[in-house]
């Protein structure tokens, strides 16, 4: 009897270190990257392929962040964390002219 040959599972990329939370955060690390993430502009699927976390991970974060901040909107959710200094909200690009 032939034994079928074992494949090794293929060894995921390393995540990266959760950032410190600041002091009076009630967020995760795991929902400030997504916050902050979003504040520049990225959309969950490219979140979600950045940070090698599934889609629904980063829509449960979103929505967590939203809740615990007390926020209506993920818009909201972000203007108060940066206004609170937890995430840094990246300059708008500027327009060229066409």
């Amino acid at each position: 009897m032939v034994t079928p040959a074992v494949r090794p599972r293929p060894v995921p990329p390393p995540r990266p270190a959760p950032a410190r939370v600041p002091d009076g955060c009630p967020l995760t690390a795991s929902e400030l990257a997504v916050l902050a993430a979003a504040a520049a502009g990225e959309i969950s699927q490219e979140t979600a392929a950045r940070l090698h976390l599934s889609y629904e991970t980063i829509r449960t974060a979103r929505r967590r962040a939203r809740t615990r901040l007390r926020a209506r909107t993920p818009e909201q959710a972000v203007a108060i964390a940066a206004a609170a200094g937890w995430i840094t909200v990246p300059a708008p690009a500027p327009r060229t002219a066409r």
